[in-house]
């Protein structure tokens, strides 16, 4: 069974991937406003996902002992409930994984650029594979460490970036810096939510929590250090690229660097 800091890890990286690396592109689309609107969608991620585990409990206490999100679907919708959310889960689960490939790949190629891509796409390919026969979540825990360290590590790069890098040498600062932009509140809070669609894992790692009375509490104080990694990346990508910021921005610090990351 998993302590509280082991699902900590395991909440936070199951939520935090790729789009950490958009959320300059967030502020970028609609100015100082994404971050309360950050705040508000972290919010009600925290809460949804808090019913979603309150409903599992429902059916545990009637009986149920598998966590599983299609049961919650049958007791709401019988049948038709349960196989609307299979499918609903395949299918976020597999185009999340679609994507998060895609840009793990693009990642590895520009830390790599003189090795081909498709031997860059293989290997990334061939050191994941390992991760898909772990079925225990303190096991995985470990790995959610190291994941959390690698998001740490990008927020204390980015942070970097911002205060060592002088004014003149940015190229972005005659740009405004908006408050609100509504054109792209749209764009940036799909890109938001998307950093914040998760809670398909919710029920099985409250089941495997040792103390299941402190889940609610892990997952505030986990999507609390959400708010802060997500916010932190924003706005230090806001400040350096403004409205110029790229949909990653690990592109906007290759080409700052002349390709040297």
């Amino acid at each position: 069974l998993s302590s509280n800091l082991q699902t900590l890890f395991n909440i936070i990286n199951n939520y935090v991937g790729m789009v950490l690396l958009s959320m300059g592109f967030c502020f970028g689309a609609c100015g100082w406003f994404a971050f309360p609107l950050l705040a508000v969608l972290t919010a009600f991620g925290a809460y949804t996902g808090s019913l979603i585990v309150e409903c599992y409990r429902t059916l545990e206490r009637g009986g149920e002992t598998v966590p599983s999100y299609a049961k919650i679907g049958e007791q709401a919708f019988g049948s038709a409930g349960k196989w609307l959310v299979v499918a609903s889960s395949i299918v976020e689960t597999f185009f999340a994984l679609v994507s998060m490939n895609i840009i793990t790949w693009k990642n590895a190629t520009l830390l790599m650029p003189a090795i081909r891509s498709r031997v860059v796409v293989g290997a990334c390919i061939l050191l994941s594979l390992p991760t898909n026969w772990l079925r225990n979540f303190s096991v995985l825990s470990f790995l959610s460490a190291f994941g959390l360290l690698c998001i740490v590590l990008i927020c204390v790069v980015i942070g970097y970036e911002l205060t060592s890098t002088p004014l003149g040498a940015r190229g972005y600062e005659d740009e405004p810096r908006e408050w609100l932009v509504m054109g792209g509140v749209p764009m940036a809070t799909s890109i938001m939510l998307a950093g914040l669609t998760g809670h398909v894992s919710l029920p099985p790692m409250y089941a495997a929590m040792r103390q299941p009375s402190d889940f609610h509490a892990t997952l505030g104080c986990s999507f609390a250090l959400m708010l802060v990694l997500y916010g932190l990346v924003g706005v230090c990508g806001y400040a350096l690229y403004g409205e110029a910021s790229s949909i990653l921005i690990t592109e906007d610090m290759s080409r700052a660097a002349a390709g040297m990351i």
